[in-house]
């Protein structure tokens, strides 16, 4: 197949050495940079006190076992694959920590009744919406909480009614 001639409306310019770069253009004026910031804002500082509350929400919430492990069991095809990500257990917020704080509610972000225990696994299948934790998984003081700070809509959006264990789906 023959190729037709490129046709520019424009001439290239002569002497652009030295602008092939971003770096280059932006000092030649030639590259305009996006308005607003010039980097992502940092993140804030924790004071020791909301280091102290949240490691002591990891290891209260970290130290039972995968509520979807021991419900629903990992295949071993799964198991032998990601062995790592099986045994490593996290901290999981019920409640997104994302809403708590648009509701300005930072200062319950460690709030024990808001977490439970997962797998890295799991934790990742549920954040991706691939493996929803079902309802009846979530522990009941998580439910208290909801309707403390009144997001109980957003906690049955986030986990679905399920009624009963199924087969070793994982």
């Amino acid at each position: 197949m023959k190729r037709s001639e490129l046709k520019r409306n424009t001439p290239l310019r002569q002497g652009t050495k030295g602008l092939t770069t971003r770096r280059g253009l932006e000092r030649a004026g030639e590259l305009r940079r996006a308005a607003g910031p010039k980097s992502r804002p940092r993140r804030r500082k924790r004071s020791d006190a909301e280091v102290a509350q949240m490691e002591h929400w990891h290891r209260t919430v970290t130290a039972d076992e995968c509520a979807m492990c021991l419900e629903i069991p990992v295949d071993e095809e799964v198991f032998v694959a990601r062995r790592a990500d099986v045994l490593r257990r996290e901290g999981h917020h019920i409640l997104a920590k994302r809403l708590l704080i648009a509701a300005r509610l930072d200062h319950l972000l460690w709030d024990v009744r808001n977490g439970m225990s997962l797998c890295r696994l799991h934790h990742q299948r549920h954040e991706a919406w691939f493996q929803r934790v079902p309802r009846r998984l979530v522990p009941p003081p998580a439910f208290a909480f909801a309707a403390e700070v009144g997001m109980v809509p957003q906690l049955e959006r986030d986990y679905p009614h399920d009624d009963g264990p199924k087969g070793a789906a994982a």
